[in-house]
């Protein structure tokens, strides 16, 4: 990794960094895919198979069997290198949802099999997020580092905010699987788009694959601060998994709205995130990380909590009529 301190930290800097904006771009394509899959799997499932179970059971199987293989994950990346598995879990992630989709334009495609798609494609998911994530420090000169993070979380909240609105538009007007057959596609351009990213390191030294990846999680058990993090960062992703299969219920079958506006909800919330993410990236954070984390997952809790308050369902359904 190179070091500069006479870098000035600005984002016209960062975005001068060699590979960086190929990176942002193939970030952002995969991302909004990510989250298009997202709504559009659990409003696949309850359209088809008119089961809120088996939508959070799709998405928990999308998610959980990758975090499983996580520590493995990262010792592949050391061994082989970001670029190249970010782009096999990208043509894994295309083959997986065209065959959903052939399968499902078929009458192929049962439940059983639904989930034993998902979880194939849960399996190397970490790759890419992972991959993209420790990529940003390897390219980016430390005093770019918090406009680095900033551009990064930045991704998440931009695919946070159109991918969630197209999926639900999608789906209102062409159906859940075109909306599926599309964002394979988005996963096909994100994947050409990254083979032409550089990987600082390349392949590292390496010993064992399990020993490494076992290595890997025992120092993240003996750590505090690495330990308090994975609980709490864990803990919070839960409940918004939660809340990722509870509000196009919560939409769909007591407020009496569309998919249209499942999206519409996710991308409002997105939207609010962007001004936090561009203001917070502006600031130091070195010393209050702690307070800010924390800070921010009370923030969400009370707004998950509003939804639970008597009389909001019936307040929200007239303004949806």
């Amino acid at each position: 990794m190179s070091v500069s301190t006479e870098v000035r930290p600005s984002y016209r800097a960062l975005l001068a960094v060699e590979g960086l904006p190929r990176l942002v771009v193939s970030m952002l394509l995969a991302r909004t895919a990510n989250t298009m899959v997202s709504l559009a799997l659990v409003l696949f499932a309850l359209e088809r198979y008119q089961s809120p179970g088996l939508a959070g059971l799709v998405t928990f199987l999308s998610l959980f069997p990758g975090l499983l293989v996580s520590p493995i994950a990262g010792a592949l990346l050391d061994r082989h290198g970001r670029t190249r598995l970010m782009v096999v879990d990208y043509v894994v992630a295309a083959t997986t949802l065209a065959l959903i989709v052939v399968l499902g334009a078929t009458n192929g495609l049962t439940e059983a099999l639904l989930l034993m798609i998902v979880t194939v494609q849960s399996l190397t998911f970490p790759l890419s997020t992972t991959g993209a994530r420790t990529l940003f420090p390897l390219l980016v000169p430390r005093p770019l580092w918090e406009r680095a993070n900033a551009i990064d979380s930045n991704g998440y909240v931009v695919s946070s905010i159109f991918g969630p609105a197209l999926a639900g538009a999608l789906v209102a007007t062409v159906g859940s699987l075109w909306t599926l057959a599309l964002t394979s596609a988005l996963y096909v351009v994100a994947a050409a788009v990254t083979v032409g990213v550089r990987d600082p390191l390349g392949v590292v030294p390496h010993g064992r694959l399990l020993a490494d990846a076992w290595a890997g999680l025992v120092y993240v058990a003996r750590n505090p601060t690495l330990r308090g993090l994975g609980i709490s960062i864990s803990t919070s992703n839960v409940a918004g998994g939660l809340f990722y299969i509870g509000l196009p219920v919560l939409v769909l079958s007591r407020l009496g709205g569309g998919p249209a506006e499942v999206g519409q909800l996710f991308a409002l919330s997105g939207v609010t995130a962007a001004v936090s993410v561009l203001f917070i990236g502006r600031i130091g954070t070195e010393g209050r990380e702690r307070q800010l984390l924390a800070g921010a997952m009370l923030v969400v809790g009370t707004g998950y909590a509003a939804l639970t308050l008597p009389g909001w369902a019936a307040r929200s359904r007239s303004r949806c009529r």
